[in-house]
C-alpha cells in the first residue's frame, strides 16, 4: 500500500522521530529513525507492507484508521488475501486463512496501520 500525505508535524529526540501526517484517508502517525530530511509541509508517499495491515469489524480507538470495504477473499490454506477499496485506493491485507472465516465481500471494516509499520517510500 502507498498513498500521498502531508507532513503536518515533527517532533524528535535521540534520533527518533514522530512524524504526524494528513492525506485523503485521514491522519497518521509514523516513528522512524535517522529522518533528518523531511521536512513539515513536504508531500510524501507512505507506504506499508501488505501484512502490516489489520482489520477490525469495530472502530478502534486509535490513530493510523480508515474506513474500507471488502471487495473480495482469496481464501487459502494457510494465508488469506483481503482486497479493500476505500477513497480513491485498493489495499490488501495478507491474515491467517482461520482468521478470515469471519469476513465476507461487502462487509465494511476498519483498517488499522501500527506506527512503527508506516515508512516514507519518496518525497515528492
Amino acid at each position: 500500500m502507498v498513498f500521498k500525505a502531508t507532513i503536518t508535524n515533527i517532533k524528535t529526540k535521540d534520533k527518533i522521530s514522530q512524524i504526524c501526517f494528513n492525506s485523503e484517508f485521514g491522519d497518521f502517525i509514523m516513528i522512524g529513525l535517522d529522518l533528518n530530511n523531511v521536512k513539515i509541509g513536504s508531500q510524501v508517499m507512505l507506504g506499508c507492507k501488505s501484512s502490516d495491515i489489520l482489520m477490525f469489524k469495530f472502530n478502534p480507538q486509535t490513530n493510523n484508521k480508515f474506513k474500507a470495504k471488502i471487495t473480495k477473499i482469496d481464501q487459502g490454506d494457510i494465508i488469506s488475501c483481503v482486497n479493500l477499496s476505500s477513497t480513491n485506493i485498493q489495499v490488501q491485507s495478507l491474515i491467517s486463512s482461520n482468521l478470515s472465516l469471519n469476513l465476507k465481500q461487502n462487509d465494511e471494516v476498519f483498517v488499522y496501520i501500527n506506527e512503527t509499520s508506516l515508512y516514507i517510500s519518496e518525497i515528492l
